[in-house]
C-alpha cells in the first residue's frame, strides 16, 4: 500500500511543514490582527453553553463553532457550565490550539485522501497530484495568505469540504453512470451544504453538480438535499437565522456592515476594476489557468471534438468566474480560496485533455507540477520568514510599552495586541457581551476602548474615563495608528509606534462637558422645558461621547416638541 500510494504523501507532507512554519511564525492568536477571527469564533461559540446563539455569523461558520464547542466539552466533560466557561476563557490559547490541530489534521488528511482516490480511479500520478496542489497555492497568497491554513478560521474548515467536493467530481468523471446516481448527488450535497454552512460564497460551487448531474430527478434531489443538510449544519446558529439573512441581503443591497459604502449591488461596479486589478496582478498565473482552460474547452466543444474533460473544465471555469464576481466587492485574498482550489482541478483536467488531443506530453505535466510547487512553496517559506520578523517586532513593542508605562492605564482598541483586548472585541460583537460577567471576574480591573462607538468600558459595562483617570497618573490608547481620534471626544498625542500599532497619550477629553450638557438636558426635561432639553442633548451628542443608557427616545420627543 505504501509502495503504491507513498508518492501521494510527499506534497501534503511538504505543504504541512511550510504551513506549520507559517503558523508558529504568527505567534499567539491574540497578537494584533491575528485575533480576528480565531478569538471571535472561540468566544462566540462559548455563548452556546449559556443557551445564547452566537452573533458573529457572517460566514456563518456554524460547523466550526460546533467543533469548538465539542473540543471544549471534551476537555471538561463533567464540569458545570460556569467552571467550563472559566476554564476556556482563562486559557483561550490552549483551546484554540486544540481546535487548530483538529482542523490541521482533517485538512491534510483530506489532501491525501483526494489524491489517493484520484489515482485509484484514473491510474494517473500527475492527475492525482494536481488535486493536492491547492495546499501550496493557499500558502502563496500575499498579505493574509496565512489566513487559510495557519489559524482557526472558516477557510481552514472549508478545505476538507472542497476535497470531498473534488472526490465527488472525480467519481463522476471516472464513471459517467455516477452522474445519474442519487448516491453521487447526496455526496455532492453533503460537501456543498457543509461548505455553505462555513462560507456563503461557496454557493458558486453548486454550479458544478447542477451541470454535471444527469436527470431532473437527480438534480432536484441534489438541491433538496443541500437545503436540508444546510439547515442541519446551521443548527448552532438557528437562533440568529434572521441575522444571517440580513447579512446576505446587506451584501447584495449594500446596506449591511459588510456591504455598505459607495458600492452598489452585489457586484461593486465602481470598485470592481481596482479590486480585479489587484487580484489579477498578484494571481495572474491562477487567472491564466482559467482563461486557457475556458478557451481550450470552448474551442474543442465548438468543433464537436470535446470530451468529458472539456465539459468539466468549462463548468469549473464558470464556477470560478461566478465566485470571482461574488468576492470582487471586497477583493480580499483569503476569499480567493475556492478559485485557487478550482485552479488545481482545472490544471488536472486540462493537462489530461491536452495530452489526449496530442498537444501535451506527460512529462510536461510533471514539470508544471514541480514549478507550481516550488514557486508556491518558496512564497510560503518567505511568508513565514516575514511573519517571524513581524511577530518579534510586535512582542518587542509590547515589552517596551509595559516597561515604560507600568503604572498607567492602557486602553486597547482593535486590533491592539493583547489577550484581554482580543477577548473584549470578540465578546462585544453587536453589543452582545454575553460573557461580560465571567470575563470581569477572570480579568478584574481591565478597561478597553471600543473604537466603533468611542466608548470606554470593561468587559460588560460602559465606564466613565474620569473614573479611570483616578486610578492612574496617565491614560493611553493602544491600537491602529490610522484610527482618527479627532472625530471623537478624546484628544491624544502619539508617543510610541511600531508596524502599524501605536500608543497614544490622552491629553484631554470632552466627556465632562458632554456629561454636564446631558445633566442639563435631563433637568430641563423634568421641568417640561423641551426646547432646553433638546438643545442640551444635542450639545452632549455633538461631542461624540455617549453616556451610558442614553435614552434616545427622550431626545427625539424633546426635539419633536420644540
Amino acid at each position: 500500500m505504501i509502495k503504491k500510494y507513498g508518492f501521494l504523501l510527499v506534497l501534503p507532507f511538504i505543504a504541512a511543514l511550510v504551513t506549520l512554519a507559517v503558523k508558529f511564525s504568527l505567534g499567539p492568536y491574540w497578537l494584533g490582527r491575528t485575533s480576528d477571527p480565531a478569538y471571535f469564533h472561540l468566544v462566540q461559540s462559548l455563548y452556546l453553553f449559556k443557551g445564547v446563539a452566537p452573533f458573529h455569523i457572517v460566514h456563518p461558520a456554524a460547523p466550526l463553532m460546533a467543533l469548538i464547542v465539542l473540543v471544549v466539552k471534551l476537555f471538561n466533560p463533567w464540569a458545570p457550565v460556569p467552571e467550563l466557561l472559566a476554564q476556556a476563557l482563562s486559557n483561550p490559547e490552549f483551546y484554540l490550539n486544540s481546535v487548530y490541530w483538529v482542523l490541521f489534521t482533517a485538512s491534510f488528511l483530506s489532501f491525501i485522501l483526494v489524491g489517493v482516490y484520484a489515482f485509484r480511479r484514473t491510474a494517473s500520478r500527475t492527475f492525482a497530484l494536481f488535486f493536492q496542489v491547492p495546499a501550496f497555492l493557499y500558502l502563496a497568497l500575499p498579505g493574509h495568505g496565512w489566513f487559510i491554513l495557519a489559524s482557526v478560521t472558516a477557510e481552514m474548515g472549508l478545505v476538507p469540504a472542497i476535497n470531498l467536493f473534488f472526490m465527488c467530481l472525480i467519481k463522476i468523471y471516472a464513471n459517467h453512470k455516477a452522474a445519474a446516481s442519487l448516491r453521487s448527488a447526496l455526496l455532492f450535497a453533503l460537501a456543498c451544504a457543509f461548505g455553505l454552512a462555513l462560507k456563503i460564497t461557496f454557493l458558486a460551487a453548486l454550479i458544478v453538480p447542477l451541470f454535471l448531474l444527469k436527470g431532473r430527478k437527480v438534480q432536484c434531489f441534489f438541491v433538496g438535499s443541500v437545503a436540508v443538510l444546510f439547515g442541519l449544519f446551521l443548527f448552532p446558529v438557528w437562533g440568529r437565522m434572521e441575522l444571517i439573512v440580513w447579512t446576505v441581503v446587506g451584501l447584495v443591497t449594500s446596506s449591511g456592515p459588510l456591504g455598505s459604502g459607495t458600492h452598489n449591488g452585489f457586484i461593486a461596479w465602481d470598485g470592481m476594476w481596482n479590486n480585479a486589478g489587484v487580484l489579477f496582478r498578484d494571481q495572474w498565473a491562477v487567472c491564466a489557468v482559467f482563461v486557457v482552460g475556458a478557451l481550450w474547452s470552448g474551442w474543442r466543444l465548438a468543433r464537436r471534438s470535446g470530451s468529458r474533460e472539456e465539459r468539466i473544465i468549462l463548468v469549473l471555469c464558470l464556477a470560478a468566474g461566478v465566485h470571482f464576481l461574488m468576492i470582487i466587492k471586497h477583493g480580499t485574498y483569503r476569499y480567493f480560496q475556492l478559485d485557487l482550489a478550482l485552479a488545481g482541478a482545472v490544471m488536472a483536467f486540462l493537462t489530461r485533455s491536452l495530452a489526449a488531443a496530442g498537444w501535451w506530453r506527460v512529462r510536461w505535466s510533471a514539470i508544471l507540477l514541480v514549478v507550481v510547487v516550488l514557486l508556491s512553496g518558496v512564497q510560503g517559506v518567505g511568508q513565514a520568514y516575514d511573519l517571524n520578523g513581524w511577530r518579534k517586532k510586535k512582542l518587542e513593542f509590547l515589552e517596551r510599552i509595559r516597561a515604560r508605562y507600568p503604572q498607567d492605564v492602557i486602553l486597547g482598541y482593535y486590533p491592539s495586541s493583547g489577550q484581554g483586548n482580543a477577548l473584549f472585541v470578540a465578546n462585544d460583537i453587536r453589543n452582545g457581551r454575553v460573557l461580560g460577567d465571567e470575563l470581569n471576574r477572570l480579568y478584574p480591573g481591565r478597561f478597553f476602548f471600543a473604537s466603533w462607538n468611542y466608548r470606554v468600558s470593561d468587559f460588560k459595562d460602559v465606564v466613565y474615563l474620569s473614573d479611570i483617570q483616578k486610578l492612574s497618573a496617565g491614560v493611553y490608547f493602544q491600537g491602529d495608528c490610522a484610527f482618527r481620534f479627532e472625530q471623537g471626544p478624546y484628544r491624544v498625542t502619539r508617543v510610541e509606534e511600531d508596524d502599524g500599532e501605536c500608543l497614544f497619550r490622552l491629553d484631554s477629553s470632552l466627556e465632562p462637558r458632554a456629561l454636564a450638557e446631558w445633566s442639563r438636558a435631563k433637568t430641563a426635561w423634568n421641568r417640561d422645558d423641551f426646547s432646553g432639553a433638546c438643545l442640551a442633548a444635542k450639545k452632549s451628542l455633538a461631542s461624540r461621547f455617549y453616556p451610558p443608557a442614553l435614552p434616545r427616545q427622550m431626545i427625539r420627543r424633546a426635539c419633536g416638541q420644540k
